[in-house]
């Protein structure tokens, strides 16, 4: 939807609340908070847009937004509030405007780059909020690279006339990229229009048709220079060792015939499976730098694929350390992004065709039904070149009735991993099936293969990663361990296995069971000798005494984490400042005896702030992990994929062991991925039911989940006893 600048200022002068219900149809944002926001934010940017230079300027109303007048970035979750359209010299320009409707005169600075503090709390700079878009928009929509498009990007507030705290260090260079204004007279009569003016002096119809039309596309040159920071030999995040090289050079063989054979890429699926540690991840930026940067790639985009909210977060935010550029997040999608249409716009066709969109069981229907009417898929076949998914065991198949649901797609179009296959000439999965702890977690090896045969993709044997091992210390052995420890059945070798992996160590233990462990030869600066294969495996007390055994390592510029599985509440879920919460509202309460006394350990569970889990993940600079790594607990779901030389693991009573066998309790567990699960079980009687079995067994994924995301070594506290002695028996 275009309008002209003209056209707009006419219809909020004369027809306001006629254009705010358009735009509810046309966005499916009919809430009162959306219409309010758009009947006081129109009227506050008149004055400036009637100072533009042409009044034939485009402005773009997109298909779905959350405030004003919302473009969604191709391929992207990204909304920007308003986007001008115009050229300037004969050259094509895109002008990004981020609105903030915010009493900003009680704010100030933030304590790095990119942040601000306001209304008590740390905010994202808006200037690097549209930064973002821009840069994201300069690298990787079609329309800009094919028109070589000037792009910029401004702030305005249309509420407050005081925002010098947003202008001040760290953040002032930030500020003189992406200005900001407001609505006080001098921003209003000359700096907006002057700025305005930089970039959009005359219109150009035809391109703002095809910014709106726009895909995703790469720019390669960009995506080249991101992947030799990745090759470069100095960049320790991506070193490949032992059996991971092997197996990149076995996943490189199929790349030589499959992409750079006779006959250019041929439709084909690349599996690679392997359990934690075995260096999925790793190999998937790799192989997308060795690709990207190889000069017989044909044209194309080829991306990195995320398959959760954590994993997409924690990937873009380590492009961006390596670039050193916002826009390298370009480089990673969605798997949602691969949906051919929103479930906005599927409610809107299933008003129009009342009754011919069925259930996912006929989810083909659907897709042919969508074709018959000319619906345009948001990413049509084959239109990226190279696909590379991470994590794929998390990618939901609605063909079960465990993947169907509210996911942020529409499940009544089909499984994720077959769009993607569709709309990928190769696509390089990575998958570990033990890791699909949630119940839509479902997809197989043996679906990918169905879709591939009926997507006439080529499907070579699979590659298996079962001998690497980057985390816990190389150790297959300690991997070994805890799956033996997890399986159904009790294992008699555990105890000669761990003998492989236990290193020697001073005080192995601090329970007070436990005997000490002998003296160890002590190795460079560290308390315990690790050589490589060997683990370090501790179980502590009560927490504090976990937590100080961290914080020893920390010390040493270890990295650490304190973990758990689903097993409390998130109860501070929807505040805005948990960490300032009392004691006896966060999330964990553990009471422990300390000498003669009492005590408390309180966290909160992970804070993730607008979906970004590298607050957690990463500890990003400002964030409150930043300062101290231990200050929250992580879940599964935040740790997945991602690993730290120590993990201190809070072992509850959802996961316990009882008379030769493992026991799941369901009133432990409180994971809403699971809530179906849960429920069916917690209505079972019989704890050994099938309700129960599967519930135990996503249960115990999670604890296999955690207990191998430590490179050097897991602490561990027991909330129940019995169990503590199981493990120390088998140890």
């Amino acid at each position: 939807m275009l309008l002209t600048v003209k056209q707009f200022i006419n219809r909020v002068n004369n027809d306001l609340n006629r254009l705010v219900e358009e735009l509810q149809d046309h966005t499916g944002r009919s809430g009162n908070e959306e219409s309010e926001a758009w009947r006081e934010s129109f009227p506050a940017i008149l004055p400036a847009l009637a100072r533009i230079p042409n009044p034939d300027i485009h402005i773009h109303f997109a298909d779905r937004g959350q405030l004003s007048l919302e473009y969604r970035l191709p391929a992207s979750f990204s909304f920007a509030d308003l986007v001008l359209l115009g050229a300037h010299d004969g050259r094509p320009s895109a002008v990004f405007v981020e609105l903030k409707h915010w009493l900003t005169r009680a704010d100030s600075p933030g304590s790095v780059e990119g942040l601000i503090n306001r209304q008590g709390g740390i905010s994202h700079h808006p200037s690097d909020q549209v930064g973002g878009y821009v840069e994201y928009c300069r690298r990787f929509h079609s329309s800009v690279l094919a028109n070589d498009a000037e792009v910029a990007g401004c702030v305005w507030f249309t509420r407050d006339q005081f925002y010098d705290a947003y202008l001040q260090p760290p953040n002032s260079d930030l500020a003189g990229r992406y200005p900001c204004f407001s609505v006080k007279g001098s921003d209003v009569e000359t700096g907006i229009p002057e700025f305005m003016s930089k970039y959009l002096s005359e219109p150009d119809e035809g391109f703002a048709q095809r910014f709106e039309e726009g895909r995703y596309a790469q720019d390669r040159d960009f995506c080249r220079t991101i992947a030799e920071m990745i090759l470069h030999p100095d960049s320790p995040k991506f070193v490949l060792l032992d059996n991971q090289r092997f197996a990149f050079h076995r996943c490189w063989e199929h790349v030589q015939k499959y992409v750079f054979g006779p006959g250019g890429p041929q439709r084909c699926v690349i599996l690679i499976e392997g359990p934690p540690g075995s260096g999925k991840s790793v190999i998937a930026a790799r192989l997308w730098a060795s690709l990207i940067s190889d000069s017989r790639l044909d044209d194309g985009s080829v991306v990195i694929t995320t398959t959760s909210m954590a994993q997409n977060t924690s990937w873009g935010h380590l492009f961006e350390s390596v670039a050193q550029n916002r826009g390298a997040r370009g480089a990673i999608r969605k798997a949602n992004t691969y949906m051919p249409i929103s479930t906005h716009e599927f409610g809107k066709i299933n008003k129009r065709y009342p009754g011919a969109l069925k259930d996912s069981e006929s989810w083909r229907d659907n897709l042919s039904l969508l074709r018959n009417i000319g619906q345009p898929f948001r990413t049509e076949d084959q239109e990226l070149l190279i696909s590379i998914v991470d994590e794929a065991h998390a990618l939901i198949n609605p063909e079960h009735t465990s993947g169907r649901g509210q996911f942020g797609f529409a499940p009544a179009l089909g499984p994720q991993a077959w769009h993607i296959m569709r709309s990928s000439i190769v696509s390089i999965i990575l998958l570990d099936s033990q890791q699909n702890f949630r119940e839509r977690e479902n997809t197989t090896i043996d679906d990918i293969r169905t879709w591939a045969a009926e997507l006439d993709a080529i499907v070579p044997g699979v590659i298996s990663l079962n001998d690497a091992q980057f985390r816990c210390n190389g150790s297959k052995e300690y991997v070994d361990w805890v799956d033996g420890l997890l399986a159904p059945d009790p294992d008699s070798n555990l105890q000669s296995l761990s003998q492989i992996w236990k290193p020697i160590a001073r005080d192995m233990f601090t329970s007070s069971r436990v005997p000490r462990a002998a003296e160890p030869e002590v190795a460079d600066d560290t308390e315990i000798s690790l050589k490589r294969g060997s683990f370090d495996f501790r179980v502590y007390e009560h927490p504090q005494l976990l937590e100080d055994a961290l914080r020893e390592q920390a010390q040493r510029d270890r990295t650490v984490r304190i973990a758990a599985s689903y097993s409390r509440e998130w109860r501070t879920k929807d505040y805005a400042q948990p960490h300032e919460v009392v004691d006896e509202l966060k999330d964990f309460q553990i009471q422990y005896e300390d000498g003669f006394q009492t005590k408390v350990w309180t966290r909160i569970w992970n804070h993730i702030q607008n979906g970004d889990y590298s607050g957690f993940t990463q500890a990003a600079p400002g964030s409150r992990m930043y300062h101290d790594p231990l200050c929250e607990v992580g879940c599964p779901y935040a740790l997945r994929g991602f690993d730290f030389d120590y993990v201190g693991l809070l072992w509850f009573s959802d996961l316990i062991w009882r008379r030769g066998h493992w026991i799941v309790q369901p009133e432990h567990v409180h994971e809403t991925g699971q809530m179906n699960a849960i429920n069916r079980a917690r209505k079972e009687d019989d704890p050994n039911g099938p309700d129960h079995r599967f519930l135990l067994d996503k249960v115990k994924q999670a604890y296999r989940i955690l207990l191998t995301r430590a490179i050097r070594g897991t602490y561990v506290w027991f909330e129940d006893k019995q169990t503590e002695e199981h493990v120390l028996d088998v140890f």
